[in-house]
């Protein structure tokens, strides 16, 4: 079973040591979600489900108000590109369109190529030369979405539209050497749409989950949460507007098992136990880094993850990986780093 559950942030959240992101990956939100059911003597459940890859989380991504209804944006996928086509999201209707094209073109023995020619976007294989122009729409903040069905009239109505703020704040503090004042700033995303998150798993784990949420609706997610960052609402009365299409082609490529191309919705390893054919995938890597939020706070390992947008050719359905840190001398857990991302599949 899969459910969504829609958040409304009340307050900028700060996801990201070094660079802020405008997400927060499944990693970060397994880890609060184990650290809250620890609190509340749930956790053998949630860690078992989550071991016997039972259960599986999504990141935290936005939704696109659309007139009355919703879209669900995912990050668009990973390719080649040549000057400079970058697109920043994608709704998942038109990522199985574009995941489809991309299979094809592997199969075909070619690579997928994104470039730009006078304002417009184009998907290339390079071994057959078929190609997609790609519906594009530009909003305030020169963020690109692409978008199928989106008219002449829909494309200028997102030009007025952002889906996140930058955000900085002020704050001062006492020197300890100088007893001076010490200003220093923060800064953190404001997400100024609603966020959805999707949980994989059995009906007890999903109730759990959805308990998790609610609970840490006053805690908040991400750093800072003593400066009141990271509170949400859990609003999931949206669900509703979201676009049936959507819901649809979402649940049709998490439940898809077997050979093909996956795409990350979480970050995630390379195992020798996972079979990922990195010759046939299309992938950024980024460095896990930072410190625990545990009662003995530890530095954690810096790890090289595969992005979220990743897409993985791969022999069998993504399995849940933990990699082990040290055992929290206050719980008795081990301080891990949980990799239980939900990938969109597709046959090749």
């Amino acid at each position: 079973m899969i459910e969504l559950n829609i958040l409304q942030f009340e307050a900028p959240f700060r996801f990201g040591w070094r660079i802020v992101y405008e997400f927060i990956d499944s990693s970060s939100i397994t880890r609060a979600l184990i650290r809250m059911a620890i609190h509340i003597g749930i956790q053998d459940s949630i860690v078992k489900s989550l071991r016997e890859d039972k259960l599986k989380i999504s990141s935290l991504l936005p939704l696109l108000p659309l007139g009355e209804t919703l879209r669900i944006l995912v990050p668009f996928p990973t390719l080649p590109i040549m000057k400079k086509a970058h697109i920043n999201w994608i709704t998942v209707s038109y990522l199985e369109t574009i995941l489809k094209f991309i299979a094809k073109c592997i199969h075909n023995d070619g690579e997928p190529l994104l470039e730009r020619k006078d304002n417009e976007f184009i998907l290339t294989c390079l071994s057959t030369q078929d190609i997609i122009k790609l519906n594009i729409a530009s909003l305030a903040d020169r963020t690109f979405i692409a978008i199928d069905d989106c008219n002449s009239t829909c494309l200028r109505e997102l030009k007025t539209l952002m889906l996140f703020k930058h955000v900085v704040e002020y704050h001062n503090r006492l020197d300890r050497v100088s007893l001076g004042s010490d200003l220093y700033n923060v800064d953190g995303i404001r997400p100024l749409v609603p966020l959805w998150i999707a949980i994989q798993g059995d009906h007890r784990s999903l109730k759990e989950i959805e308990k998790l949420l609610i609970l840490l609706q006053d805690l908040g997610l991400g750093g800072r949460r003593r400066f009141g960052w990271g509170k949400y609402v859990l609003e999931n009365d949206l669900i509703r507007k979201i676009h049936e299409r959507d819901i649809k082609v979402l649940k049709t490529m998490v439940n898809f098992e077997g050979m093909g191309l996956y795409f990350l919705l979480g970050r995630y390893a390379v195992d020798k136990n996972n079979l990922i054919d990195l010759r046939k995938s299309f992938y950024n890597i980024v460095i896990a880094e930072g410190f625990t939020d545990f009662h003995n706070i530890k530095p954690l390992p810096r790890t090289p993850l595969l992005e979220v947008g990743s897409v993985l050719f791969t022999r069998s359905r993504l399995k849940n990986l933990f990699l082990y840190g040290d055992v929290d001398e206050y719980t008795g857990y081990h301080i891990t780093l949980p990799l239980t991302p939900i990938a969109c599949g597709i046959a090749i």
